[in-house]
């Protein structure tokens, strides 16, 4: 809200008076402050926001993503504190700059197609962190012939439902018409509702499933399993100096990890295939 120019019918004293008023009564702004105006101390902490994802990123700051977090910047000087809030929530975080970071996401060029997002405030590095093992899971009775040729005969089939967990928009991955799935709050429910026979098909990464089968105590033999698409995975910053820098930072010392080796230690101490994550397409640059 700005102030005429002048104030005809006003003295000056009352035209400062009520200009203060009228300053106050502005709304609050609900953003953090600009970095410019932080302490130090505020400035060396990264705060990092993301869904509960089973042993990738889990309350308490737990999981592989949190803990490869720390190894690239606790060594520079920086802690990490971690929030876990659904998707479109820590993407909203992150694009008001309450968050420095959101794990994780696909490639910018996926961000820009999304209405939620405003690409414009957002940065993605080019290393990543990850790579989405993405599966149709089916029950085993069933019996899909081939995951893709499924997928393309249910999609054009309005009584047959695929199903993801809200957030991931498999539908602009795969051009899927908006009548041919419906979204669920975690991969516990889509199971559920793909073993109730409510869904003909779920989508999510292979690892996540597996996670959330062993963790739910969901019979694995009950499902068929079978690869779609991998796509890489990477940590989202805000395209500001900052989080340009914090990305440059990210990249640097993620090659330095998988140099040593150290990457593949950490995947290792949380159960998972390195080599199944980063394959040599991923790494022919490092």
């Amino acid at each position: 809200m700005s102030l005429p120019k002048r104030f005809p019918l006003l003295n000056r004293s009352l035209a400062l008076a009520v200009s203060s008023v009228l300053y106050i009564s502005q709304p609050t702004h609900s953003e953090i402050p600009s970095t410019s105006n932080k302490p130090s101390s505020e400035l060396k902490e990264i705060r990092v926001s993301a869904p509960l994802y089973t042993t990738f990123t889990e309350q308490g700051g737990e999981g592989l993503f949190f803990d490869i977090f720390r190894e690239v910047f606790e060594p520079q000087g920086y802690s990490i504190s971690t929030t876990i809030v659904p998707i479109r929530r820590s993407i909203r975080l992150l694009q008001l700059k309450q968050v420095d970071a959101y794990l994780t996401d696909w490639h910018q060029s996926y961000l820009t197609v999304e209405a939620g997002y405003q690409p414009e405030t957002l940065y993605t590095p080019s290393q990543p962190i990850s790579l989405e093992l993405i599966s149709a899971i089916s029950l085993v009775n069933d019996k899909p012939s081939e995951a893709r040729a499924t997928l393309t005969q249910l999609s054009s089939n309005r009584q047959q439902l695929i199903g993801w967990v809200t957030g991931y928009e498999y539908d602009q991955l795969f051009q899927l018409p908006s009548e041919s799935f419906q979204t669920v709050s975690s991969s516990e429910r889509g199971l559920a509702m793909l073993k109730a026979g409510r869904l003909h098909l779920f989508l999510d990464d292979r690892d996540n499933a597996a996670a959330v089968m062993r963790q739910s105590d969901i019979e694995a033999t009950s499902f068929n399993v079978s690869p779609l698409k991998n796509n890489p995975l990477y940590p989202v910053f805000q395209n500001t100096d900052r989080g340009l820098t914090l990305g440059n930072l990210y990249d640097s010392r993620m090659i330095e990890l998988h140099k040593s080796g150290r990457m593949a230690e950490l995947y290792q101490q949380w159960g998972y295939n390195y080599e199944a994550h980063f394959p040599a397409t991923l790494t022919d640059d490092q």
